[in-house]
């Protein structure tokens, strides 16, 4: 069926498993599902005209995420984690989530979905939660040929941290840990949640992307990065993803 969000204090409204259809799609590694419809377009509820446009996120996003729009009549269909009605049509719920910068799948081949902490705001109070936080996010798609895939020379950029230190004066860069180069599909960096910064500060994911030269920064390794970063003026820098401390 569709997928239309509810608040979080609206009434549920009762199961409707109609009207709509996907394909489950059978590969060496499994099941993986995909919706030829929603991918080529979609009709404007203003004039109920057809909107061609490829949307290649319904072909490459992971099943578990293709179960937050999706919800199969036949329980047996989710190819993923099950989900209840109550948890699918609340699945965006609590907002606001963390903001990640158009250009995530196109220039970087991630997946929105897969960013980790899900929320935007993250709470810096010593007990607000474990000591360590996991900053995380994936390819768009396990299987996804970064090399064929990306713009340039096929090469991620190094996608790096800031945050801002004990009291939030100490600013400082860390570079995120991946496994892509030994066919895996994360990014990871794990953090100590006191040493953030103070509420009020935002956490900028973000990769350097070109030298001032006009020379591309894709394939930088973290330690031609910690032998670079002195030199401010080599850089330029493109966001990826925002948090807000609180």
């Amino acid at each position: 069926m569709g997928y239309n969000i509810t608040s979080a204090d609206a009434p549920l409204p009762p199961p409707d498993i109609t009207g709509h259809a996907w394909s489950a799609v059978r590969l060496e590694t499994g099941w993986k599902l995909l919706d030829a419809c929603w991918g080529a377009g979609h009709v404007r509820t203003e004039d109920e005209s057809y909107h061609k446009a490829f949307n290649p996120a319904m072909f490459t996003q992971s099943n578990e995420e293709f179960g937050e729009r999706h919800f199969p009549a036949d329980g047996r269909h989710w190819f993923a984690r099950p989900r209840t009605w109550e948890e699918y049509l609340r699945a965006d719920l609590p907002q606001p989530r963390v903001t990640v910068y158009t250009g995530a799948e196109t220039n970087h081949g991630l997946s929105e979905k897969s960013f980790e902490p899900r929320a935007k705001n993250i709470a810096v109070a010593p007990n607000a939660g474990p000591a360590r936080i996991r900053f995380q996010f994936k390819k768009v798609c396990p299987h996804w040929d970064l090399a064929a895939k990306l713009p340039g020379n096929g090469k991620p950029y190094l996608f790096v941290l800031k945050i801002y230190g004990r009291g939030g004066g100490d600013e400082e860069h860390i570079p995120f840990e991946t496994d892509v180069h030994r066919g895996g599909d994360s990014w990871w960096c794990d953090v100590e949640r006191a040493k953030l910064g103070r509420p009020g500060q935002d956490i900028l994911l973000y990769v350097q992307d070109k030298y001032l030269d006009g020379r591309d920064g894709r394939g930088l390794t973290k330690e031609e990065y910690y032998r670079t970063r002195p030199n401010w003026r080599m850089w330029s820098f493109q966001g990826v993803a925002q948090w807000t401390l609180v």
